[in-house]
């Protein structure tokens, strides 16, 4: 009998957790949504790598280009050289076949060099010339080879195209020696012919 008694009491209890829970939904769709990361994002980063410096590309590999030509105002002119590093780009006489003499050289730097001119004794070149790669390893600004500014190797090759050159100072030949004459006897000159022109026998 006692729950006869109030029978308002529960249906307000009931009517509080109604608005309790209307406001908890309406609080819900209120609230901002979550971002969220796209996969994809995820899925396609890729850790650095770090550049150790042991390896680099090939077109920063030590190398040098030139043409054949002419030699222009005592030099020659070198169309590219890549140097790891200061170094210098050396002038070859050909030798046997193979890089002889030193006859000019000029500094290159780090990286890329582009038209390098190099002054070259022509008076000691010869048709083909090597233009060599060669260190600067020594005292920085100072050509030292024989010495510490050895040529740059590559697998083990020495980067030295050969190229030929035209334009050099014509050496001048010897002059013919001339006969001497000892003295103006006939006989030494003609078979001994008299002046009638008959053999004097």
């Amino acid at each position: 009998m006692t729950c006869n008694q109030n029978p308002f009491r529960f249906k307000r209890s009931a009517a509080l957790v109604s608005i309790g829970a209307i406001a908890l939904l309406i609080l819900a769709a209120c609230a901002p949504a979550a971002q969220e990361t796209p996969p994809d994002t995820l899925s396609t980063s890729t850790p650095a790598i770090p550049v150790t410096g042991e390896t680099r590309p090939p077109d920063t590999q030590p190398s040098v280009t030139v043409s054949d030509q002419a030699v222009q105002a005592g030099s020659v002119l070198i169309q590219e050289v890549v140097s790891q590093g200061p170094g210098w780009l050396v002038i070859h006489i050909q030798d046997g076949g193979n890089p002889g003499a030193v006859i000019g050289y000029a500094p290159v730097q780090d990286g890329l060099n582009q038209s390098v001119t190099v002054p070259v004794d022509v008076e000691q070149a010869t048709g083909t010339l090597y233009a060599m790669l060669h260190t600067d390893a020594g005292a920085q600004g100072a050509y030292e080879f024989p010495g510490a500014d050895a040529p740059v190797m590559l697998d083990g090759q020495m980067v030295n195209p050969s190229f030929v050159v035209s334009g050099l100072p014509v050496q001048a030949s010897p002059a013919a020696p001339t006969p001497s004459v000892e003295d103006d006897n006939p006989d030494d000159y003609g078979g001994g012919r008299d002046d009638t022109g008959y053999e004097d026998y």
